[in-house]
């Protein structure tokens, strides 16, 4: 319940505050959180020694971990303000012009499945998927809290997204797809039984293997993207790359894998050039060392 209130608190706040007033109060949580949160930083700091594989000194790393910390919080505010936003005023403030032209390239109202990381202001990129032209689905684990469960579900359909529980999900993502309808998946973290190691900045990490399967059974490609923060007010879509099933041996897992191995490639280039807004708090595998090297 008391978490239900700070949303609602912050909701009230985003809406009644001028904009600059909300950025002020982010930036000054964003810097508590750098203080308080000890453990998160040195988490994100081992990460981005891996990412970045070693290249950055001690005070970098200290830094961007900071940026990190602060883009979160920045994350934050945009998913309290998104029933505020009007699209006529925010897509002055997007490029989308890369995204555009992968889905355009796809013919007329196609079928895609969007697969994206927990970086950047990830839900408003659910408000530009929406305004594509295509109805948009997604799915989210349920809080433990149904206030914020319901919370966040008011959010999403306040943008033109229709959220799923993620129990059962499946089937009724599936034939979203199959009705020309488009889905939208956070892949960078594994949920649930379903989940599979890939090599990943190196070492072994666990992903999930859903939108994998969802492609493959409907012949849908899978674009890999992010929405970042840019130059100061405005937005960026990232595209990393259209990523096609294989058309024979759908059920072949080493199939699936060599689709995976794409994706992941493009998120690996995603994440290097916006470290610093990929929110990942979890320590990432360190890489292996190779002892018969020289």
């Amino acid at each position: 319940m008391f978490t239900y209130g700070l949303y609602k608190a912050g909701s009230f706040f985003a809406r009644v505050l001028p904009l600059r007033i909300s950025e002020a109060i982010t930036w000054t949580i964003g810097q508590v959180s750098c203080l308080v949160r000890l453990g998160t930083r040195r988490n994100v700091e081992h990460n981005l020694k891996i990412i970045h594989g070693g290249g950055l000194t001690k005070r970098e790393l200290r830094r961007m971990s900071r940026r990190v910390v602060m883009n979160f919080s920045r994350t934050i505010m945009v998913l309290l303000k998104l029933p505020t936003y009007r699209w006529e005023e925010i897509r002055e403030r997007i490029d989308m012009s890369e995204l555009e032209s992968a889905i355009a390239g796809l013919g007329e109202r196609p079928a895609f499945l969007a697969a994206s990381l927990h970086m950047g202001p990830w839900e408003l990129g659910g408000l530009c998927l929406s305004r594509t032209g295509h109805k948009m689905h997604t799915v989210s684990l349920d809080h433990p809290s149904v206030n914020v469960t319901r919370f966040f579900d008011q959010r999403r359909r306040s943008i033109g997204v229709i959220n799923h529980p993620m129990r059962k999900s499946y089937t009724i993502l599936k034939e979203a797809l199959e009705n020309g309808d488009c889905v939208g998946l956070l892949v960078d973290r594994a949920y649930g039984a379903t989940h599979k190691r890939f090599e990943f900045f190196g070492a072994q990490q666990p992903f999930p293997l859903g939108h994998l399967f969802l492609s493959a059974s409907t012949g849908v490609p899978i674009i890999t993207c992010a929405l970042v923060f840019d130059r100061g007010d405005r937005f960026k879509f990232v595209y990393g790359g259209l990523h096609f099933p294989p058309t024979e041996g759908t059920e072949d897992l080493d199939k699936l894998e060599e689709l995976q191995a794409e994706c992941l490639r493009d998120f690996e280039k995603i994440i290097r050039e916006y470290s610093d807004q990929w929110f990942q708090f979890e320590r990432l595998a360190e890489p292996s060392v190779d002892k018969n090297a020289d």
